[in-house]
Order: C-alpha cells, then sequence, then structure tokens
C-alpha cells in the first residue's frame, strides 16, 4: 500500500491537471474514443483518492493506537478491493478494477453510489491489459491522499477536466460526468451529526430531477429545515444542505444558483421560510456567457447565521448584469467590476439602477419573490431627459428592456419546466 508522506510538499493544482491530461493522453490512439475518455479517468481518479485517504487513517491509528479500526475510515475498503490489489494483478486487469470498484460501492452505498459510473472495464478489445495497466502505474505515481491533496484541489482538478473534455469533444461540460455522485464524495458526515463550517462556497448541481426525494423527506440531520423541495428541482435540498452545514453563531456561504431558486413558484413556501428565518444577506445577479458554454444569467446567495443587527430583516440585492466584459467570445469580470460589486456589498446600502436595500415586509408584499428586476429599477435612456419632449426610439427600447426583463427572466424558467415535463412524459411514453 502507498506510505503517506507529510513531509513531501502539497501536489499543486497544477501539477495535478497535468497528470490528469496526460492520462488522457495514454488513451489518446487507443480504441477507446475521446468523447468516453472522462469514463475512465474520473473514475480512477475517484478509486485511487479513497485508497490513499485510507492508507492515510490506516497509518495514523497503526501509529497511535496500534490497530486499525474500520468505523474510523471515512470510507470503507473491502480486502482485495485496494489500489495496490489491482495494481499487481498480473492478467484481467479490468476484471479487477471492476470488482475493486463494486466492492468498495458496496460498502459505502450512502456515500460513493454512482462515483465509479458504469465503464466496461472488462472489454480487452477497448481495454487491453497493456493499456490499462499503463493508466494505473500513471495514477500511482501521484500520491492523491489529504496529506498531499486538498479536497478544494481534487475538486478544482476535476473542473478542469471537465472543462477539457467539453473542449475536445465541442459538447456542453455538465453532459460528461453527474455531479451528484462528485458531491457524495466530497461531502463529509460526521457520524450522527453534520460538520459545520464557518465559511462555505459553492457551485451545486443545477436543478437535478432524479434525487431521492423520499429520503430528504426524513432526513436524518434535518436539512430540511424548509421543507422538501418538488422532485424536478433539487436545487433547495443542497441550499438548505450548505446552510445547514453552518456554524451557527459565525457561519456565512456563498452560493452559485440559476435565477429561478429566486422566484420559481413551486419553491414559493421554501423561500417564504427562507427569507423570514433571515439568513439571506445579499442576492447578487451575474451577466450572462459568464459559465463555460452556458450563456445563461446566474446569481449569487449570500447567507450568514448571525447577521450584525445593522442588517437584522434586511436583504441587499444587486443587479450586476452589465459589470461584465466580453472578449472573443468569453466573458468575465474585470477588476473593476469586481471592485464595485464588492463595495456595494460592504456599504449595504441601496444604490439607484444597481442595488436595492429591502426589508422582509417588502419581499413578503411580492410574494416571496427575491426576482431582482422587481426591487432594482434600472436607469432607462430617457430618465436624464423627463419632461423634455417625446423618448426617442433608442430610449424607448431600453425602457421595455429594463421593464421586461424580469419577465423574460421567469418566462426562461417556465420554458426550461416544460422541457422537463416533455422529457418525462416521453420517458414514460416511452416505457408505456
Amino acid at each position: 500500500m502507498t506510505d503517506p508522506s507529510a513531509s513531501l510538499p502539497p501536489v499543486t493544482l497544477p501539477e495535478l491537471e497535468s497528470h490528469l491530461w496526460e492520462a488522457a493522453n495514454i488513451l489518446r490512439g487507443s480504441p477507446v474514443d475521446r468523447t468516453d475518455w472522462k469514463s475512465y479517468i474520473l473514475p480512477l481518479l475517484f478509486f485511487k483518492r479513497v485508497c490513499d485517504v485510507w492508507d492515510e487513517e490506516h497509518a495514523a491509528m497503526l501509529g497511535e493506537y496500534g490497530a486499525d479500526f474500520a468505523d474510523e475510515h471515512r470510507f470503507q475498503v473491502p480486502d482485495g478491493c485496494h489500489w495496490q490489489d489491482v495494481r499487481e494483478a498480473p492478467r484481467n486487469v479490468g476484471n479487477a478494477l471492476a470488482n475493486a470498484m463494486r466492492g468498495i460501492k458496496a460498502a459505502n452505498q450512502k456515500h460513493l453510489y454512482g462515483v465509479f459510473g458504469d465503464a466496461q472495464w472488462t472489454n480487452k478489445d477497448r481495454l487491453p491489459d497493456e493499456l490499462l495497466k499503463d493508466l494505473i502505474e500513471h495514477f500511482s505515481a501521484l500520491p492523491l491522499g489529504n496529506e498531499r491533496v486538498a479536497s478544494d484541489v481534487i475538486g478544482d482538478a476535476y473542473e478542469y477536466l471537465i472543462k477539457q473534455f467539453a473542449d475536445s469533444t465541442n459538447k456542453k461540460a455538465g453532459e460528461f460526468y453527474t455531479p451528484r455522485s462528485v458531491v457524495r464524495l466530497m461531502v463529509d458526515t460526521d457520524r450522527d451529526r453534520l460538520k459545520t463550517f464557518d465559511v462555505v462556497l459553492a457551485n451545486p448541481p443545477y436543478s437535478i430531477k432524479q434525487w431521492n426525494r423520499e429520503a430528504w423527506s426524513s432526513d436524518a440531520w434535518g436539512r430540511n429545515f424548509l421543507g422538501t423541495p418538488p422532485q424536478g428541482r433539487a436545487d433547495y435540498a443542497f441550499f438548505q444542505h450548505i446552510l445547514k452545514s453552518l456554524d451557527s453563531k459565525t457561519g456565512r456561504c456563498a452560493i452559485l444558483f440559476p435565477h429561478g431558486v429566486l422566484f420559481r413558484k413551486e419553491e414559493a413556501e421554501l423561500r417564504r421560510k427562507l427569507v423570514e428565518a433571515d439568513l439571506v444577506e445579499c442576492v447578487l445577479g451575474l451577466g450572462p456567457n459568464l459559465f463555460y458554454n452556458s450563456p445563461m444569467e446566474a446569481c449569487v446567495v449570500f447567507c450568514r447565521t448571525n447577521k450584525p443587527s445593522e442588517r437584522h430583516g434586511k436583504v441587499l440585492l444587486i443587479d450586476a448584469v452589465n459589470e461584465v466584459a466580453r472578449e472573443r467570445a468569453v466573458s468575465f469580470l474585470k477588476p473593476e467590476h469586481q471592485t464595485r460589486i464588492e463595495a456595494t456589498y460592504a456599504a449595504f446600502a441601496p444604490e439607484p439602477g444597481f442595488a436595492a436595500l429591502v426589508t422582509i415586509d417588502e419581499i413578503a408584499a411580492q410574494g416571496w419573490s427575491l426576482s431582482i428586476p422587481l426591487y432594482v429599477k434600472r436607469p432607462t435612456a430617457g430618465a436624464s431627459a423627463a419632461g423634455q419632449g417625446a423618448k426617442s426610439l433608442t430610449e424607448a427600447w431600453a425602457e421595455w428592456e429594463s421593464t421586461g426583463r424580469s419577465f423574460w427572466i421567469e418566462m426562461d424558467a417556465v420554458v426550461d419546466m416544460l422541457d422537463g415535463l416533455v422529457g418525462d412524459d416521453t420517458v414514460e411514453a416511452a416505457n408505456g
């Protein structure tokens, strides 16, 4: 087994990214289609990570207690299912790999179900022993335990690889791997209570439709304190998990969401309880095309478990849709955009056309909607010329665009919902 050494320097993100892309290069020219590379590289990454973390814990327990205690491990690695067992297989490597992953999955159903995907490891026409041995030796060269690689580095490397796969196949990054499985791998619960944190930064999967809603309704950690989200929208399940994971005195979070979480009717009751609990501190609307292969506008919801007294009962809404630069089909936030947003958040005060500071009563009057255009009225081109005659066509268009933006954001959500319903009906018809 691997002998983890805390004396070695941590693995940097560029090192890990380079190593993962070299794994892809091993598959280049093989019978494996490039669109399937991710189905093999990502499970190997997670398999090696689980085993290296297990090794670290095993070594620590032997050093402190002189024995290994199975229930002290984050993940269980059954006999014969360790990375080293697969590495030492003289032949039928794919079979050894499939059996090891199957054994680990069975021993960790709660946390690792689905992490290893459904790759056909035993297909020797596509994955001959020599090719698999090359991949395994390549991954063996880099330690992936917690002592050398932090969880956020693993997460960043995962995102890098997803983007590289998307670039190489002209597909959307989200098409490559089910983020739910990765979330299960990254979440670490501490026995009968949920670990809590001072700060959480998160980008949950958007609007997952296939999830265990029934289990959530009786969640053992009480994460459903706002209620149970609709089956077709798991956003508020992730939201509540994050909120419940915040320290009750010092907890803060910033979560990237689709705008729909701010106003969708089916989540109105969840949103009411959220706002009434006075957990939301700020809602930031971002411009379009900031995210790879997606033109959508997104928002960041900032929450705090213990707001300063002067912020009690208030929510700041910032409309930063125009705080964006675009070069060569790529959008990004310039330093001046970031500075303006940060200064507005720190001031926690209204700014005409850019930010509104509203009370819980004002939000209640809007049906508990947090849709930013309801509160932040963008200035029109004709505002400065009020009383100076009729508006020009340009001015009229700017005013229509401003007042209609809320409508079109909500229409996008409706179309998305209908698209999901059509997809569900299609599946039912195919099964019927």
